[in-house]
């Protein structure tokens, strides 16, 4: 049987001016306590927000334009569940009896994450063929150097036999001349 004057946890009389004095100490101890700590995750919270980057790399880089659309719709639906959990946190800060159901963000984080790693995949397939592009330049390079020796060397050879076929004429021209004169 409970007695009304007498506290059920404690067993102390509640006439005494101590015991209540008491429980509201601790308990308002405990309320700031709790405040406090949601008030400080509040803002570790929205700190957290604040460094998100607005990330325009989208339309910066044109190979992955085609993600651009996607990437700003799930973005922006993950950055609307960061802002509306920061806005119940505040909620329960203002009135820390009142619950409070944060969504959870890491589904929207994932498509983001992913849409990223897409991206990531089309860049990366990209510079490999930069990388390929860069090597069969280089082959071409040393295919055009050889041909240009080549090159270099058919333009001797073609000067030697037209000076030789110069030569020859002239000497042709000449022996032609000195016959004649014989006649």
């Amino acid at each position: 049987m409970i007695q009304k004057d007498i506290c059920p946890f404690c067993q102390r009389p509640y006439l005494d001016d101590d015991i209540i004095a008491e429980l509201r100490s601790y308990f308002n101890e405990d309320y700031e306590k709790a405040v406090a700590d949601i008030e400080s995750k509040g803002k570790t919270y929205k700190d957290s927000i604040d460094l998100i980057p607005d990330i325009d790399a989208f339309t910066n880089i044109p190979i992955i334009h085609e993600l651009e659309q996607t990437f700003a719709l799930a973005f922006r639906a993950y950055k609307e569940a960061v802002n509306s959990n920061l806005i119940e946190i505040r909620k329960k800060y203002q009135t820390p009896s009142q619950i409070v159901e944060l969504e959870n963000t890491s589904t929207k984080l994932g498509v983001v994450n992913s849409i990223i790693q897409q991206a990531n995949a089309i860049i990366v397939e990209f510079n490999k063929k930069v990388v390929g592009i860069d090597g069969e330049l280089a082959i071409i390079k040393r295919k055009n150097s050889g041909i240009d020796c080549v090159m270099i060397m058919i333009n001797l050879l073609l000067t030697i036999i037209i000076k030789r076929l110069l030569l020859k004429i002239k000497y042709e021209h000449a022996k032609l001349q000195n016959n004649m004169f014989k006649v």
